[in-house]
């Protein structure tokens, strides 16, 4: 979709402009940048961009208890330690 012009962004690894370049030869990869996901204030870079994301299937038979994990998570401190 990049490489046609019909999306702008995507989440990705430092090397996907190699990897486009490997696919489409033709595309001017010279046109493709990067930036920080905005996490955490930008103190902690972070390597993996669904690794942060956290969700709670629908279908789950344990929605309060994903809840209450999720809460856990996103205490202070935890946060904190999950930063680092």
């Amino acid at each position: 979709m990049i490489s046609s012009g019909k999306a702008a962004m995507t989440v990705a690894n430092l090397t996907f402009d190699q990897q486009v370049k490997h696919d489409y030869p033709d595309f001017n990869t010279d046109s493709l940048g990067v930036f920080i996901i905005p996490l955490g204030d930008n103190q902690v870079l972070n390597v993996n961009p669904a690794g942060p994301t956290k969700f709670i299937w629908t279908g789950s038979k344990h929605i309060a208890e994903a809840k209450q994990f999720l809460a856990f998570l996103a205490q202070t401190r935890q946060s904190a330690i999950q930063g680092r």
